[in-house]
């Protein structure tokens, strides 16, 4: 039990001094306010495909209110990262995508249509995008609607 005790001191002491020298992301108002949208209008789970990276909002209720977590896409999502206050707390993997992550939460709606226009997908839920509107766009009618983009 001290050695799990010493771990978990540790690991909260090492989570302060990662804070304590995170970037201050200046501009995470049109995140905040699409995921508020999205909230507002019943999605449960909002999640965004930005760029090359997944955006979610953190639980109400979990460990971390009001942050928004950062991985890669994919089934395994490696974690990058979350975005707490105006905080960018990174993980070593996310590090050397730093300044990506920050373009993507400043201009979510650019990162948005550059992902629709890469892949053809819809940057939110990530269906096929089949309406040229669309695909112009990066998004379906109704993510955009939810999202307000």
């Amino acid at each position: 039990i001290q050695g799990s005790v010493a771990r978990s001191a540790e690991r909260k002491a090492a989570a302060v001094v990662a804070e304590q020298v995170a970037p201050v992301v200046n501009e995470v108002t049109k995140i905040k306010e699409a995921f508020a949208r999205a909230t507002a209008k019943g999605v449960a789970r909002p999640k965004m495909r930005l760029g090359e990276f997944v955006f979610s909002k953190a639980s109400m209720t979990g460990r971390n209110p009001d942050a928004i977590y950062v991985k890669t896409p994919g089934a395994d999502g490696t974690y990058l990262g979350k975005v707490f206050g105006t905080k960018l707390i990174l993980e070593p993997a996310g590090k050397p995508r730093e300044a990506e992550i920050i373009a993507a939460i400043a201009d979510p709606a650019a990162a948005a249509i550059a992902y629709g226009r890469r892949t053809g997908n819809c940057s939110i839920c990530g269906r096929e995008l089949t309406v040229g509107e669309s695909i112009d766009r990066g998004i379906g009618p109704s993510c955009a609607d939810k999202y307000g983009f």
